[in-house]
């Protein structure tokens, strides 16, 4: 009777110590639900489909660091080049020194896009379609989720930011 015992309770302590994790599709559409809430809480996520899944590796990492970091600089030059025609001198000042500082960066980005691994995974990209509605209105579009390779959401400020052009489309 021991014997039956003791294998059939391991089994058991095993069965019941191993966490039931959601799968992927349900992680990004909670995530997502939650970035909308803190958003706009009469916002409602309608669909959420996962459209692409692509392995990321350091060379493609480095890319769409390269291609986030261009994106961010020509935001700055905006907000100088509109400083400067408001002649705000603070502004100006912050802004500059901003624009200083960013684009011998730039180079050293693109360059060490080159030297990136081709082999060793980085993580996951996650292309996924979405479709948000508030009050009668609808409107859909793609978030990408750029996740590490224990699946944690590596980009929440660019899932903020990709919301928002989706609900400008709301109006």
């Amino acid at each position: 009777m021991k014997k039956l015992l003791s294998p059939g309770f391991f089994v058991m302590l095993i069965f019941l110590s191993c966490k039931h994790s959601t799968n992927l599709s349900d992680q990004l559409k909670a995530n997502l639900s939650d970035h909308i809430k803190n958003i706009d809480s009469a916002l409602t996520l309608d669909s959420f489909r996962i459209v692409r899944l692509d392995t990321l590796v350091e060379k493609l990492g480095r890319i769409i660091d390269d291609t986030i970091y261009k994106r961010e600089l020509s935001r700055v030059q905006l907000q100088l080049a509109n400083a400067i025609r408001e002649q705000k001198k603070d502004s100006i000042l912050i802004y500059q020194d901003e624009v200083d500082y960013m684009l011998p960066k730039i180079d050293s980005l693109t360059n060490s896009i080159s030297k990136g691994d081709t082999t060793k995974k980085f993580g996951v990209l996650a292309g996924c379609s979405i479709q948000i509605r508030k009050n009668n209105t609808s409107s859909k579009g793609l978030v990408f989720y750029f996740l590490d390779t224990k699946m944690n959401v590596m980009n929440s400020e660019m899932i903020d930011s990709s919301i928002k052009i989706v609900c400008k489309k709301l109006k």
